[in-house]
Formats: structure tokens, C-alpha cells, sequence
């Protein structure tokens, strides 16, 4: 693993510390981008990973060299670089230490497949609407009043059935 050192002095200036900063090649920031498409369906709890701390754990194991924290640095500064250089105005000038615009593709290539396969999993048939849903709802209210309705007036019925039987029994 490349290092370079940077001076950074501390809020003291009388000490001052030294810090290695790791240099990230292409590959690896391909492969964190990959890692991290693959990954980000499978959070939630009843999935693989619980959470995006476990997320970036896995990423790290897989990327040697990297902890969960540079990773996910790593994984925050390009995003944050891409964005700033699109709301840039067209023509100007790159910064210098912005990774390859072949990375960004890839990244969402990545994305886009493993949008495509997420969905895929899903039946549209077998998805319901919310406005389906309460029409359902709504039909088996209505349904069942029916049900009620028909009950009370057969029940009404031989009621009024019992009663002219009775006073034709009295009358005679």
C-alpha cells in the first residue's frame, strides 16, 4: 500500500502531528462502488445486513487494506465530487484529484443492473395499489352489510310470519 504524509498541525501549534493519508487506486474505487451496489438491497432487518455500519464491515473485508471507515469516506467523497461537478458550469475546470469520469459510468451501470434484477423480484401482477387495496376493503364492507341486511329481513319475515299465524289462530 502506497502512503504519502501530510503535515497537519494540531489546534496546538507547538505540537504537531503526522498522518498518513491512503491513496485509493481506480480498481479499488471500482470495487467499492460494485461492493456497495451489491450490498445496499440487502439492508434492512430481515435481510443479510442489519444496518449500513454491517454494510461497510463487509466492503472492508472484501477490499484489503481498507477499514470500514475509509471505505465509506472513500465512498462519500466521490459521490460528494461527482455531485459538485455536475452543478458546475459546462467547460469549466476539473479539480485535479477527481477520479476517472470511467469510474462514474461503471458506478452507474452498476446501479442501474442491480436496480433492474431488485425489481425484477417483484411479480407486478401480485402488487397491489393502495387505491386497489381500499376498493377491496370497501367491497367486503359492503358485501357483508348485504349479508346483515338480508339476515335482519328474513328474521323480520318470519316474524311477521309468526304474528299472522297467531292472529288468524285467535280470530277463529
Amino acid at each position: 500500500m502506497t502512503t504519502s504524509w501530510q503535515h497537519l498541525p494540531s489546534k496546538n501549534t507547538k505540537y504537531r502531528h503526522f498522518f498518513p493519508l491512503a491513496i485509493w487506486p481506480d480498481e479499488k474505487t471500482q470495487i467499492l462502488f460494485a461492493k456497495y451496489a451489491h450490498y445496499l438491497p440487502e439492508i434492512g432487518p430481515t435481510k443479510k445486513l442489519k444496518n449500513k455500519k454491517e454494510m461497510w464491515l463487509q466492503i472492508s473485508l472484501e477490499i484489503s487494506g481498507k477499514s470500514p471507515k475509509q471505505c465509506e469516506e472513500r465512498y462519500k467523497t466521490v459521490t460528494k465530487r461527482k455531485k459538485s461537478s455536475a452543478a458546475h458550469k459546462v467547460g469549466a475546470k476539473k479539480k485535479k484529484t477527481e477520479p476517472d469520469d470511467s469510474i462514474d459510468v461503471e458506478v452507474e451501470e452498476v446501479r442501474k443492473s442491480v436496480r433492474e434484477e431488485y425489481y425484477m423480484k417483484f411479480d407486478k401482477s401480485k402488487t397491489k395499489t393502495v387505491q386497489d387495496t381500499l376498493l377491496e376493503i370497501a367491497q367486503k364492507r359492503e358485501q357483508a352489510w348485504e349479508r346483515r341486511h338480508r339476515e335482519k329481513m328474513d328474521a323480520i319475515g318470519k316474524i311477521h310470519k309468526l304474528l299472522a299465524k297467531m292472529v288468524q289462530t285467535k280470530g277463529k
